[in-house]
């Protein structure tokens, strides 16, 4: 019997993390049960800060261009569809469902009643005190069809 030996990286694996979805909706799920929508707000504040401190000190620098490319890649990541347009005051981007919800539901679960949150806090945290701000345009409960704008603030 011959043996094989395999050269495999974790960076050869093609990136997946759907479960995280579910785990996220259920964490919602618990923390809206036990602490409110306050609670939720609180936490994905405070993750959000911590998680995505490198696009914020990008952000603070007032360019908007990282986070075109951070909502890019997060979609091309997901295998989906987002139509956006940028400039350098403002960056929309709309899609037709959220790639969690649209998870959740294939696995027959519901997604959290505060879902939602996972767009507009987790935006308008990446946003505080940089020169941006994030406006939740449309969402829609039972799909995650969206419509988000990010514009300077000096320009609104």
């Amino acid at each position: 019997m011959a043996l094989k030996i395999l050269d495999v990286r974790a960076a050869d694996n093609e990136y997946y993390h759907k479960d995280f979805h579910l785990s996220m909706n259920m964490l919602l799920d618990y923390i809206l049960e036990n602490y409110g929508n306050e609670g939720v707000i609180e936490y994905l504040n405070d993750f959000s800060k911590v998680y995505h401190k490198p696009l914020i000190d990008q952000l603070k620098k007032g360019n908007i261009q990282p986070l075109e490319t951070y909502i890019k890649e997060l979609y091309k990541k997901e295998k989906w569809e987002i139509k956006i347009s940028a400039t350098v005051d403002k960056l929309e981007f709309s899609i037709n469902s959220c790639p969690g919800m649209t998870y959740i539901l294939s696995k027959g679960k519901i997604p959290s009643t505060v879902y939602i949150e996972t767009y507009r806090t987790v935006y308008q945290s990446i946003c505080e005190k940089t020169p941006f701000i994030y406006e939740l345009k449309s969402f829609d409960k039972s799909s995650g069809k969206s419509s988000h704008v990010f514009t300077r603030r000096d320009n609104r």
